[in-house]
């Protein structure tokens, strides 16, 4: 294994200017709850039992902390150390850890990671980049039990600081950091299985003379022109009035132009390219989309200075002139965090709440009638509930019924966080999750696709065939499961793309899936910005070559050549999709367009 850090000057540094932080002694334990109890102890060897509830993301004990004091001008740490599962068998990764970095003891943590174990000892390296806001001179050092059911074992733990910052395309992680990750784990040949009998479908195509008569030996080419499947992305909306010559509010205008003054034209002209660029990249790269912002209720009611209507609707004309299908986010976010400053006047009146939800629903559900083919109706309802509390769980399924009176054409979905991801543990929020599904169907709700947000910034990365035990219990509903966010912070960028590779491909595979989006691609209007498939200069990541590989590449039937039989005959199988299929035979060739190739197949006569 490469070392972590692999310039040579950086390690340089590194060994003369940055000496190692032991953490073999002075660790504290603290409870369940986080709290400390008792003094620091030396321990060469951390010791974890497991926890019930190992898979709920925001526990963090019991386990152990450290307090280190922050080298001047460190700019990144690299964390070792060496782990097992102590119960477990060796080449089994049944079990994990949760290490993170604060800058207090019960503080959000900048940094959490999230190691697979199995039965053997395995060494396991990490880089931490510091962020520029971050000021403290010290931080904390926390390791807790992730899930599993062994006894764990942590020792030599090691933090090192620099004062370099690593090139992004250079760092590595060591160790393994989820189950499949290996290159010959036996899921991936079991997906290629499943790819090849959920995705893919039979095109036979007979040729016959103009007298009826079969052709023999027509060649016949079978070109991919779409997917029927949907590879989407969330859409920054607001940066849309940059397709124009300037924004027709400066007041208004993007964060891209912060500055001084004499560089704002400058600014403006890079923001243009940049917004083309964008949307450009959207169309190449995509067929769904899905408003990131601009269609929530604050952006809506115009609390958000930045974003504004008109450019949220032709943003969406736009893509939807491409050929691209769009879905609507969020029709009710159920808690007063997300609501519209005016919705929060009625905190005390259910009845003026419930009404105000209403019309919130029919203004933009009417708005957007014809344009989208989807639409999020509830969103996050777990820690969301806020609504809930003040009108009853049997409101949730009102919402539905409204929204299908004002979107009678759309898909109507469910949407929430924290299910599939951080190892798919949580068993609170899962069973939660199907109980609501089931309580909205049993109540007559029209909820036509449930989505799953995967946003990979917790500790861990779910297995891919974890991902397929929960497609299997949430596709029980017979309700097509769509990936509704997806991304994956992680500084080692190959890891990044590998596991967004995997993760993609086991979804794909299941028979229960219809969509996947990211939330968003590039590194300028990305929430989290180090998730991005293109960095900020347009720099093409690991990530966005293992999508496009995937989609463009391995699930595309690019050109497939065969020769008719006897009977004018062949057969040939292709993605799901629509396709140009050209026949030639003798000099004289024919060519369709638009064939749609269903799962049922697809059967064409060709008259030459």
């Amino acid at each position: 294994m490469k070392s972590l850090i692999q310039n040579p000057r950086t390690l340089c540094i590194l060994a003369l200017l940055a000496p190692l932080l032991s953490l073999r002694a002075g660790w504290y334990s603290f409870d369940r709850s986080g709290n400390l109890t008792g003094e620091p102890e030396a321990q060469d060897l951390l010791i974890l039992q497991p926890v019930p509830d190992g898979g709920e993301p925001y526990a963090v004990g019991p386990g152990y902390q450290r307090e280190i004091a922050v080298e001047k001008d460190t700019v990144a740490w690299s964390l070792k150390f060496e782990a097992r599962a102590a119960g477990g068998k060796p080449g089994e990764y049944n079990h994990s850890l949760k290490l993170n970095l604060s800058t207090g003891p019960k503080a959000r943590p900048f940094f959490l990671c999230g190691p697979i174990l199995h039965g053997d000892w395995e060494s396991y390296e990490a880089v931490i980049l510091r962020k520029e806001d971050n000021a403290s001179n010290v931080v904390y050092l926390t390791i807790g039990y992730g899930w599993g059911s062994s006894e764990v074992e942590v020792r030599n733990v090691v933090l090192t600081s620099t004062t370099e910052k690593p090139d992004p395309q250079t760092i590595r992680r060591q160790g393994h950091w989820y189950k499949g990750q290996q290159a010959d784990a036996p899921w991936r040949e079991r997906a290629q299985e499943m790819i090849e009998k959920n995705r893919k479908a039979a095109v036979q195509v007979r040729v016959v003379d103009r007298e009826g008569l079969p052709v023999e030996g027509a060649r016949v080419v079978l070109e991919q022109q779409t997917h029927a499947y949907q590879f989407g992305t969330a859409v920054a909306t607001q940066l849309f009035r940059w397709m124009e010559e300037g924004p027709a509010d400066p007041s208004r205008e993007s964060s891209l132009l912060s500055g001084d003054a004499p560089g704002k034209a400058n600014k403006r002209a890079e923001a243009r390219a940049n917004a083309k660029r964008y949307f450009e990249e959207i169309v190449v790269n995509f067929n769904y989309f899905v408003t990131e912002n601009g269609l929530k209720g604050q952006a809506w009611a115009g609390d958000w200075a930045g974003f504004r209507i008109e450019d949220t609707f032709a943003s969406i004309d736009w893509l939807l002139s491409k050929g691209l299908e769009g879905k609507g986010h969020v029709l009710v976010w159920p808690g007063w965090r997300n609501a519209p400053e005016y919705m929060k006047a009625a905190a005390d009146n259910p009845a003026a709440l419930e009404a105000l939800v209403e019309a919130h629903i029919a203004d933009m559900g009417s708005s957007m009638n014809g344009k989208l083919a989807a639409f999020d109706v509830l969103n996050e309802p777990f820690n969301n509930n806020d609504f809930m509390r003040i009108l009853g769980d049997e409101v949730m399924a009102d919402w539905f019924k409204q929204a299908e009176q004002f979107l009678p054409e759309a898909r109507l979905c469910l949407n929430d966080f924290l299910l599939f991801s951080n190892g798919g543990q949580w068993t609170e929020k899962l069973d939660f999750y199907d109980e609501l599904i089931a309580s909205l169907l049993k109540e007559g709700a029209p909820l036509d696709v449930v989505g799953f947000q995967n946003h990979y910034r917790h500790n861990f990365l779910t297995a891919p065939e974890r991902i397929w035990e929960l497609c299997d219990r949430f596709g029980e509903y017979g309700l097509p499961l769509e990936c509704s966010e997806f991304d994956v912070i992680m500084e080692d960028e190959l890891l990044q793309a590998a596991y967004t590779r995997d993760f993609l491909t086991a979804w794909f595979a299941h028979p229960s899936t219809r969509a996947f989006l990211f939330w968003g691609f590039w590194e300028s209007a990305h929430w989290l910005p180090q998730a991005a498939l293109l960095t900020s200069d347009w720099r093409e990541k690991p990530n966005y070559h293992a999508y496009r590989n995937l989609v463009f590449n391995e699930w595309w039937t690019g050109w497939e050549e065969d020769f008719t039989n006897k009977d004018g005959a062949c057969t040939q199988r292709g993605f799901l999709g629509k396709y140009r299929i050209t026949v030639t035979h003798n000099g004289v060739s024919k060519s369709i367009d638009n064939l749609e190739l269903a799962k049922g197949g697809l059967e064409l006569v060709v008259r030459l």
